[in-house]
């Protein structure tokens, strides 16, 4: 019994085991089943919303991107055009003044030949006289040049106003030292220039810049040359011309103010000299903001070459000559030293407005006419 026991309840363990085995497998099968029926779907749902996200941000990529260039486009049209547009309005400054300098100058001959032509008629016997001709130079440049170009560039846009810069008197006087050396340096050439040409003539050239002065009265000289005709001259170029000039940097400013100042005076004893000088006083005046300076530098060297040199040249007096010939050796001594040793402390500023094209600060139309009137006055002077 105990045997038959045991046999049958085995069995049946056996059976029972087997039954919940195959049950626990098919409940697994089934699980697992549901499990990916359950999954499929999501995946099979979550696919197709993912490729038409996709496909939306591709869609939108694509639509932004033409908008992105032309957004691009458009705003590198106008920059193009404001360029354009003050290039056009650069040109057109230049071309004012050089235009602006060659009336300038038509007008102070006209003016000049018409005065003497008048006195000629009236008052033939002042005609000849020093006086008369430097009185008729101060109210050609005084009366006719300068209310003409203060009228023809007043609308011109000028350099905007900025804080004055002051000098001591070190530093003024090392300007003066500078001044003098470089215009006695440069008075060299017009002075080889003028035997060159007298040796082929095979005559004297007269200087008569330096005969009118001689010739005329000494408080004459000293009221026009040596006061009114500085202040006048550094209004015109230092003030009225170097202002407009300015907007295109520091380099084209100086340059062009600096040549046309010794082109106006019309004569090759005194193109060099002046060129250098309206170089050093328009540099002056950019660095200080104020034609101060440049005026009483101006001022200076000529009452020293026009009545101070002269006087002790026609006086007789031989200690007087040899100490102006003393003062000029020194100057120019000094004056390259402190040039030289002061050479990097030069500042020249650019400016963003500057023409790509340099020449056509020299080559417009009327500066080209003004260079040309000019060169000519000066070669009817060498033959007169």
């Amino acid at each position: 019994m105990d045997n038959g026991y045991f046999k049958q309840n085995g069995m049946g363990n056996d059976e029972k085991y087997t039954a919940e085995h195959v049950q626990q497998s098919d409940q697994t099968q089934w699980a697992e089943q549901a499990q990916q029926s359950d999954q499929t779907p999501l995946a099979d749902q979550t696919q197709p919303a993912d490729k038409t996200q996709l496909a939306d941000q591709t869609q939108s990529a694509d639509q932004t991107q033409p908008a992105d260039q032309t957004q691009s486009a458009d705003q590198t049209q106008p920059a193009d055009q404001t360029q354009s547009d003050e290039l056009l309005q650069s040109k057109r400054i230049i071309r004012k003044v050089g235009w602006t300098l060659f009336i300038m100058a038509v007008a102070s001959i006209a003016s000049q030949y018409l005065i003497f032509f008048i006195a000629e008629i009236f008052f033939p016997e002042i005609t000849s006289q020093g006086w008369f001709l430097l009185a008729v130079t101060a109210l050609s440049v005084m009366g006719i040049t300068l209310p003409l170009v203060c009228g023809m560039l007043k609308n011109v846009p000028g350099q905007v106003s900025e804080p004055k810069a002051r000098l001591n008197l070190a530093q003024f006087l090392g300007l003066f030292f500078v001044c003098a050396s470089l215009m006695y340096l440069a008075n060299f050439i017009s002075v080889f220039i003028t035997y060159i040409i007298s040796i082929v003539r095979n005559r004297n050239i007269t200087d008569h810049v330096s005969d009118i002065i001689t010739g005329s009265d000494k408080w004459i000289t000293i009221a026009y040359v040596a006061i009114l005709g500085p202040i006048v001259e550094e209004v015109i170029f230092r003030k009225i011309l170097l202002d407009r000039m300015r907007r295109f940097g520091d380099v084209p400013a100086i340059l062009f103010t600096g040549f046309a100042f010794g082109l106006f005076h019309m004569n090759i004893a005194q193109f060099f000299y002046a060129t250098v000088l309206g170089i050093i006083f328009a540099y002056v005046t950019i660095r200080t903001n104020t034609i101060r300076y440049s005026v009483l530098l101006h001022i200076m060297i000529n009452t020293i070459g026009s009545v101070i040199a002269p006087a002790a040249a026609f006086s007789g007096n031989y200690g007087l000559t040899m100490l102006i010939g003393l003062w000029a050796i020194v100057a120019i001594i000094i004056g390259l030293v402190l040039l030289i040793s002061n050479r990097k402390r030069i500042l020249l500023v650019k400016s963003s407005k500057a023409l790509v094209n340099k020449a056509y600060y020299f080559f417009n139309p009327g500066m080209l006419l003004f260079s040309l009137l000019c060169i000519v006055m000066m070669i009817l002077t060498l033959l007169a």
